[in-house]
């Protein structure tokens, strides 16, 4: 997985969260769901946190798209 797909990934994450929070109809779904996004949020940033290079200078872990062809 590519470093801009992990930032997507830890950008996004909370929203997947609440969606799939909607679906949820027990308190402990609940508290399990929130549980195991935050578990997977930390451990997406944390990968981010290790592979950031303090002296490389400019933009890290950034995703290109172009807007006009």
């Amino acid at each position: 997985m590519s470093d801009a797909t992990v930032l997507n990934l830890v950008l996004f994450l909370p929203v997947i969260g609440m969606v799939l929070l909607a679906a949820c109809r027990s308190d402990n779904a609940v508290r399990q769901l929130t549980f195991w996004v935050m578990v997977a949020q930390f451990v997406l940033t944390l990968r981010l946190y290790m592979e950031f290079q303090a002296n490389v200078p400019g933009l890290q872990f950034e995703t290109r798209i172009p807007w006009i062809a």
